[in-house]
């Protein structure tokens, strides 16, 4: 007997976004809808829209004014929870087999709530190291602070915001991460089993038959957000090293948003 593929209901923090989150969230939807898998995604963004894909169904909601960035494009709405109504009606009459989330965003916490409303079994993957975010964030806040107070106080958020975190986590019923690290960090956090979800490359995309440089010119490219815990002004300390090496033919190919752009 062939098994059936499960109905599944995803709710990634990003989708449009110009991040790895939104990505994944992407490449995970169109790997279902290239097999004819029935699925639903729901997402956040700037409207309210319901559509249908092949075998998928999506749904938007917009996020309000009601909130705060959490970086240039990516926003928390406190008032998320106002499309429960809404969402859990298409959600019941899509009546899935398990319900994935990926992190504890706005999205990701209304799918919680649905999840246990209709009694449907909850599986969260984890794709965003919050804890580490935090930390960097904070340290970058904080610079005004001496040294010592400064690291102890972004210790303490570090390890405040991965406790959360990992509270969060222990909701679901099944867990996933992408490496044996944070599978370790998880299970040892939660005390429930995770699982591997491993990324993979798409070598038709990223094949050197699509390559269109001449040779003559060295370029250095970074695609992702532009934030402080990306640690982007290394390609500051780069650029320098390059040049005081007598490197002249190289240029930088920088693609995402966020707060480090200036």
């Amino acid at each position: 007997m062939i098994p059936t593929a499960l109905r599944v209901a995803f709710f990634p923090d990003a989708y449009n976004e110009v991040d790895g989150v939104a990505n994944t969230a992407r490449q995970f939807e169109s790997f279902a809808l290239r097999r004819n898998y029935t699925f639903l995604t729901v997402h956040g963004g700037s409207s309210d829209r319901l559509q249908t894909e092949g075998s998928g169904l999506r749904m938007m909601r917009r996020r309000g004014r009601l909130g705060f960035p959490l970086d240039k494009k990516h926003d928390f709405d406190l008032a998320f929870w106002r499309h429960l109504n809404a969402v859990e009606k298409v959600v019941r009459d899509f009546d899935p087999d398990i319900l994935h989330i990926t992190g504890p965003s706005d999205v990701g916490q209304l799918g919680v709530a649905i999840a246990h409303r209709l009694r449907i079994p909850l599986a969260a993957s984890w794709h965003t190291n919050i804890h580490q975010y935090a930390e960097q964030r904070a340290a970058s806040l904080l610079s005004i602070l001496p040294g010592g107070w400064r690291r102890n106080l972004s210790s303490a958020i570090q390890k405040g915001s991965l406790l959360a975190t990992l509270r969060f986590y222990h909701i679901a019923q099944i867990l996933f991460a992408p490496n044996p690290e944070l599978v370790e960090l998880i299970e040892k956090g939660t005390g429930k089993a995770c699982y591997p979800m491993y990324r993979g490359v798409d070598t038709e995309l990223f094949d050197p038959e699509r390559r269109t440089s001449d040779g003559s010119t060295f370029v250095i490219g970074y695609v992702g957000r532009l934030t402080v815990e990306k640690n982007i002004r290394f390609l500051v300390d780069l650029e320098r090293a390059l040049v005081q090496s007598g490197l002249t033919n190289f240029r930088f190919l920088v693609v995402g948003q966020g707060a480090e752009e200036p």
